[in-house]
């Protein structure tokens, strides 16, 4: 059951978020709780997943309003990145401290090794010289027992239970929510186990579907997901690490040319979830591209103007979802995909809950620097591969040159995050087109379009 919650729209204006301060841990180590088979998987995708924490040096200080943040990241950040965001920006940076991930378990279990008495000491050293515990919370991506057992050391609460954020991110309980309360979901069998898939994939297809996706119940950035040709992927082999969680989803593929659809698209909602309300902050499209290996997103979506019903269709299931994940004890922010299908004639629109993130997502801190430094702004984010063999610095400066480097209030491209590649030269990036559209942005400055 559901509580009937206020959930409010704010994509017109900066919603306030945490007044409190908090030691976030920004490493991938436990997005998959206890499934690291996952992580590692997400890793390869990624790339270099300690360095992937960065991404939220500009943004910590926007989401959690207190003075005094501590950011641990595995890896120490650019300081040409944290100059421009401090001086050219006008941005407040959170605290710093380096912790690798294979340290995550140990100060978690009070191992007395050397590096972790060290990292106690570090933490320890923060509280005391940034105002004690008043008003201070532990976070992470997500919160597993590990995390839960810091804040305890720390002698700190955690912003949110391990129960609610395990439950908020299982794709297969919002599935089961939102069927049973009579909203739209995509055609659906549960494979219990890897042997069944094949015989869901027959069921799929009698109904008149040629592709099936097979949806673990935890998974991010394509972990978790795997697509299947229902005539030809005779023979099925996942990972063990889909099942981990317990049963799959395998659902049908809603496809261009298949059923009447016209036309899909791939909107996600972009909400915070307090103790006494929620807020509805932003509606992004995911965005793929051949020459960019992952995903991006855009705000606004372009064809939203086109498609009068579709914002308030989107609203409605997404405050159904928020208020499920608010009675499951999640608090925090996170993201909503929908799948929103095109029929021709007179079906119209059909709008799918594809999955919730209850987490910071790829989207939010891109829209929170947006809102606050550029509000009402067109924004793109991409994730790009680099080959130019150019350094952090040399990309700023050549952008800077060019007049393309943003600055608060004109359009421009804000370098987000770099990941090293062999030989310490930056091999994939985050940028962030602001202004005109940041897509048209991005090609000019990063591939000469």
């Amino acid at each position: 059951m559901t509580s009937a919650l206020e959930i409010s729209d704010r994509t017109d204006r900066m919603p306030a978020f945490w007044g409190r301060q908090v030691v976030f841990f920004a490493n991938l180590y436990e997005i998959f709780y206890e499934n690291h088979a996952k992580t590692a998987a997400l890793a390869e995708v990624v790339g270099p997943s300690r360095s992937y924490g960065g991404r939220f040096i500009p943004a910590l200080n926007l989401l959690y309003r207190g003075a005094q943040n501590l950011l641990v990241l595995e890896e120490a950040p650019s300081a040409a990145l944290c100059r421009y965001f401090s001086e050219d920006l006008g941005l407040t940076l959170p605290e710093v401290l380096v912790m690798s991930a294979d340290d995550y378990p140990r100060l978690a279990s009070g191992e007395g090794s050397p590096s972790v008495r060290r990292l106690e000491a570090a933490l320890q050293e923060n509280l005391q010289r940034t105002g004690g515990r008043e008003n201070r919370w532990v976070d992470g991506f997500v919160t597993d027992a590990e995390l839960v057992q810091i804040a305890g050391r720390l002698d700190l609460p955690v912003t949110t239970t391990p129960e609610g954020s395990r439950r908020g991110n299982n794709k297969l309980l919002i599935f089961e929510h939102l069927r049973d309360a009579g909203w739209p979901v995509i055609p659906s069998v549960l494979a219990e186990s890897p042997g069944a898939v094949r015989g869901c994939l027959d069921t799929l297809g009698g109904a008149g579907f040629t592709h099936a996706v097979v949806k673990s119940q935890m998974g991010a950035s394509g972990i978790g997901l795997r697509k299947l040709s229902i005539v030809g992927d005779r023979e099925v082999t996942l990972p063990e690490y889909f099942f981990t969680e317990g049963p799959c989803l395998v659902q049908g593929w809603l496809q261009p040319g298949e059923r009447g659809i016209v036309e899909t698209r791939s909107p996600s909602v972009q909400f915070f979830l307090g103790e006494d309300g929620g807020t509805v902050f932003d509606i992004t499209e995911q965005l793929l591209s051949g020459r960019i290996l992952h995903e991006g997103n855009q705000s606004p979506p372009p064809y939203m103007g086109s498609m009068p019903r579709l914002r308030e269709m989107l609203f409605e299931q997404a405050v159904a979802s928020i208020r499920w994940l608010h009675a499951q004890g999640y608090r925090g922010f996170g993201g909503l995909d929908f799948l929103v299908v095109e029929r021709g004639g007179s079906d119209g629109l059909e709008v799918f809950v594809s999955e919730i993130n209850a987490r910071v997502t790829a989207a939010t801190y891109p829209s929170i620097l947006v809102r606050s430094l550029c509000p009402g702004a067109r924004w793109t984010l991409r994730n790009v591969n680099l080959h130019q063999g150019e350094s952090e610095a040399e990309i700023l400066d050549r952008l800077r040159r060019n007049d393309q480097l943003f600055r608060p209030g004109l359009p421009g491209i804000m370098p987000l995050n770099f990941s090293a590649a062999a030989g310490g030269l930056p091999g994939k990036a985050q940028f962030l087109g602001v202004g005109e559209t940041g897509e048209g942005l991005l090609e000019r400055a990063l591939f000469g379009g």
